[in-house]
């Protein structure tokens, strides 16, 4: 069992996912369905240096461009969220799969 204050603090940690994956979801879409948009040539944005992978340098490089000034925690947390391989880079494959809308 679980204190009341432990159940009300994972519940809420719950939502706030929630509420992110939907608010993901709703950019993913948008994004898709832009006239123009192409899953390569958004690859190619971030992977400037042509390496075949995205890492924390090409994200932060895109990002700055773009008026962005993450810091390494960010870069971090998103590049987690796509690498589903777990080497701290993004392949094209990882890249297109976490750029689709569920």
């Amino acid at each position: 069992m679980l204190s009341v204050g432990i159940e009300r603090h994972l519940a809420d940690l719950i939502c706030a996912e929630i509420n992110l994956h939907m608010r993901i979801e709703q950019q993913k879409i948008g994004l898709v369905f832009s006239p123009g948009f192409s899953i390569r040539r958004c690859f190619k944005a971030i992977d400037e240096r042509a390496l075949s992978y995205i890492d924390e340098r090409s994200l932060r490089r895109f990002l700055k461009k773009v008026g962005h000034r993450p810091n390494k925690e960010e870069l971090i947390a998103i590049i987690r969220r796509i690498d589903s391989s777990g080497d701290n880079i993004i392949s094209y494959e990882e890249f297109c799969e976490g750029m689709q809308p569920l």
